[in-house]
């Protein structure tokens, strides 16, 4: 009874994280690096707090899309829950509203409930309200997305002593929101068989040649201007932001297939990562050095 219980349990578990399987590169990590690095607490338990809260969010975010968006999970992502028959639409559908109660409850719990409140709008407009069909919604919504996922990270379980959060972090922020606003398309490369099936609008499904291209500019365009602005950052950080950023840009424009394009996407999601930290990494602000 015991083992029968775990293998559901790890069964559930598992269906759960398969959820948002796809995401942890280019939400969790970045915006949780973000979040800690922002709020200059290195406390476990505070770490535990944010990446949980950023986790939860996602979880509830990715449920909502799957259950809407069958055929192209089917023909881009055959692996997760709903194509793959771990879970039924009807009781992915149950689980996506039975979160929206817990996303709130943990929100308030964590002190951030405003954030967790723009994201559950942002993830209707997104999802059910469909204005991810478009290109200029979809981009907008993920800034909002991003701002708010950071924004919370930094905040989620600090009191008023724990977390220092930095006022230069909202500047930060605004600057990265636009990176998003402005190139988040970059992962809608290798999507563009399945987006075409549901009828999305998306800058490579409408304009192929020049989406292509301006990604190629913005990557690197942004790596540099964000080098400049942050000169006071890890020269490791600033340096590897710069060279992930020349390369895939340069991968985007001339390497175009399929699989090349997932790759130039997980190189994408480096760079965030690189983008989100830069700001504070060797800063005094954040380390006391």
């Amino acid at each position: 009874m015991n083992a029968q219980l775990l293998t559901k349990t790890s069964f559930f578990l598992s269906t759960l994280y398969t959820f948002t399987k796809s995401d942890m590169m280019t939400i969790v990590v970045p915006t949780t690096a973000f979040g800690t690095v922002a709020s200059g607490s290195l406390d476990p338990a505070q770490l535990l707090y944010r990446l949980f809260w950023v986790w939860l969010h996602l979880l509830q975010f990715c449920i909502s899309n799957q259950t809407l968006n069958l055929a192209e999970d089917a023909n881009n992502k055959p692996w997760r829950p709903i194509p793959a028959g771990r879970i039924s639409v009807r009781a992915a559908r149950w689980l996506r509203w039975m979160l929206v109660g817990v996303c709130i409850v943990y929100s308030a719990t964590c002190n951030v409930l405003p954030m967790g409140l723009i994201l559950l709008a942002a993830t209707i407009a997104y999802n059910e309200l469909h204005l991810s069909s478009h290109w200029f919604s979809r981009n907008a919504l993920n800034a909002i997305g991003y701002a708010s996922f950071s924004i919370g990270a930094a905040n989620a379980g600090c009191t008023v002593t724990s977390c220092v959060a930095a006022a230069a972090s909202l500047i930060a922020q605004v600057l990265i929101s636009l990176v998003i606003f402005t190139t988040i398309h970059a992962l809608d490369f290798k999507d563009i068989e399945g987006d075409g099936l549901i009828g999305r609008r998306t800058l490579p499904i409408l304009y192929p040649l020049v989406s292509r291209l301006c990604t190629a500019a913005l990557i690197p365009f942004w790596s540099l201007l964000l080098a400049y602005h942050y000169r006071d950052a890890s020269p490791l950080i600033s340096l590897g932001t710069v060279v992930l950023g020349l390369s895939t840009g340069a991968r985007f424009a001339w390497k175009r297939s399929r699989e090349a394009d997932k790759m130039s996407g997980a190189l994408y999601n480096i760079w965030l990562c690189f983008l989100h930290v830069m700001p504070f990494v060797g800063s005094s602000m954040v380390f006391g050095l």
